[in-house]
């Protein structure tokens, strides 16, 4: 972060005065307020752990596609007995291959490459 300008004192949750400076995000280039005892040591003023969170909890984007829902019902007919149709495929012994069940990435390749 870049200090643009040093701000008055304040007191913080212990009563202590302590310098606050006025930075620049790096990142979104917004001014934010910080202190400057702990502030330094920042990188933005939070923009980029809320991008980075977001994007280590999506894995591939697909969720919502039409392929995703089909691989999650095959896996729902063959591994979940609250299925409705379970007793059709896992409970006659139907399965799929290991590689499908633990990757939709996997199954997702195999079908694009095969038609879908």
């Amino acid at each position: 972060m870049i200090l643009t300008k040093e701000i008055e004192p304040v007191l913080d949750k212990r009563g202590f005065k302590v310098k606050c400076g006025l930075f620049l995000c790096p990142f979104c280039l917004q001014k934010v307020e910080k202190f400057l005892n702990n502030g330094l040591r920042d990188k933005s003023c939070g923009c980029v752990r809320y991008k980075l969170s977001s994007e280590m909890n999506s894995i591939h984007g697909e969720t919502k596609t039409r392929l995703y829902k089909k691989w999650c019902k095959i896996i729902s007919r063959c591994f979940s007995k609250n299925d409705i149709l379970y007793k059709n495929y896992g409970g006659r012994g139907i399965t799929i291959c290991h590689s499908w069940a633990e990757s939709y990435i996997k199954f997702r390749n195999w079908s694009l490459n095969n038609g879908y």
